[in-house]
């Protein structure tokens, strides 16, 4: 089986993890581990963790049961640090947001400088209007409404808005969009986030809603959102793929995915 591990161990918890885990599985993030493991191999994990552990240790274990699905089998440690699903509480509030009340006047969907948090409503209302024209079932109406509201919010991520932005100051630009959409195609600075090497934003946008989405759908809908979120651009052709949203998470730097779940709470 594959499995990753998030730690969110402090102070001296921290390299004492470390040490087991670097000897048992690649370090993919500052503080994310994965491998390929039987299970004999993974209990000796979870001893020696536990053999280590203090007040301080805060480890999370998930085994990758599909192209785009995690399943927590264990923590060792504080587990309030984690929910009952294993994911850690990045930033959050009580309060309702909506789409439009962040101003996000220049952050932007394409090259046709179209505000991103309008392009999200836009495609969400849109599906929806489709939807109804095929069914009747409310719930499926509203599905099409959240993976529209949903599919593009990877493109917040920095390195795509620094792309962007980039893009933009071209005298030449051509403003015509492309048939598989606005993707970083490398260029000065940005090799780097190509989308050889790098999510694309719809890779993107359908870990944040794993990671943020308060689901109120039944299995199959929510299914059909994340499909829905995830292949709206055709998957791209990699010398190393990029299979599971554990590997889209590890590319990102830890950093840079809190402000991206920072800012997508905002919209």
């Amino acid at each position: 089986m594959l499995v990753t591990f998030i730690s969110e161990c402090e102070k001296k918890a921290l390299k004492r993890t470390r040490r087991v885990l670097d000897a048992f599985a690649n370090r993919i993030g500052n503080n994310t581990w994965q491998t390929p493991i039987t299970e004999e191999g993974l209990d000796a994990i979870k001893k020696l963790l536990k053999k280590t552990a203090s007040k301080n240790t805060a480890v999370s274990c998930h085994q990758l049961k599909s192209r785009i699905r995690t399943e927590l089998l264990w923590v060792v440690g504080k587990r309030e640090k984690f929910n009952s699903e294993g994911i850690v509480a990045v930033n959050y509030t009580e309060q309702d947001k909506f789409i439009g009340e962040i101003n996000m006047s220049e952050i932007y969907a394409n090259t046709k400088k179209q505000p991103l948090d309008q392009h999200l409503f836009a495609v969400g209302v849109v599906a929806q209007e489709m939807m109804k024209n095929f069914c009747t079932d409310k719930q499926l109406h509203k599905a099409a409404f959240t993976a529209g509201c949903w599919h593009d919010i990877g493109k917040l991520e920095v390195h795509f808005q620094d792309w962007l932005n980039e893009e933009l100051k071209k005298k030449n630009l051509r403003t015509e969009l492309p048939e598989n959409g606005v993707h970083i195609d490398g260029g000065k600075g940005f090799a780097n986030f190509s989308w050889e090497k790098y999510p694309t934003h719809n890779e993107v946008s359908t870990l944040v809603y794993e990671l943020l989405a308060k689901t109120m759908f039944g299995r199959s809908e929510e299914k059909a959102i994340k499909h829905a979120i995830y292949w709206h651009h055709a998957k791209p052709i990699r010398k190393d793929e990029i299979n599971s949203l554990t590997q889209v998470l590890g590319k990102l730097k830890d950093n840079k995915l809190k402000k991206l779940l920072d800012q997508s709470q905002g919209i």
